[in-house]
């Protein structure tokens, strides 16, 4: 930088650009819902969205010998998609929800 020290290294809605952004980004979410036991993601399926959920849990696993063992369990404030979307991959994991029904909100790739 040129020798001057940064206020602030962020954004704020007080940032015309930002807002804009922001606004354009949160008129595209469309809501979503999920009952207990749905799967979200199957392994190798392709990311064509990205789910903001909460409240719900989601649980993580993987299919070995056509068994599903799911390792990992999220509970509320869940994002699922973001990475496999931002870079074009396919899904190594099943997403699957769990504990009841999940409410949120989704936008499309």
């Amino acid at each position: 930088m040129n020798g001057r020290k940064m206020d602030r290294v962020y954004y704020t809605w007080l940032d015309q650009n930002y807002r804009e952004f922001m606004t354009d980004v949160l008129r595209k979410l469309e809501p979503c819902q999920f009952s207990k036991g749905t799967i979200i993601y199957n392994e190798l399926d392709e990311f064509m969205e990205v789910f903001f959920i909460s409240p719900g849990s989601v649980a993580i696993g993987i299919e070995i010998n056509k068994k599903r063992e799911f390792i990992l369990r999220y509970d509320n404030k869940v994002i699922v998609g973001a990475f496999g979307v931002t870079f074009g991959w396919r899904s190594r994991y099943i997403y699957k929800c769990v504990g009841g029904q999940a409410f949120g909100y989704f936008i499309r790739k």
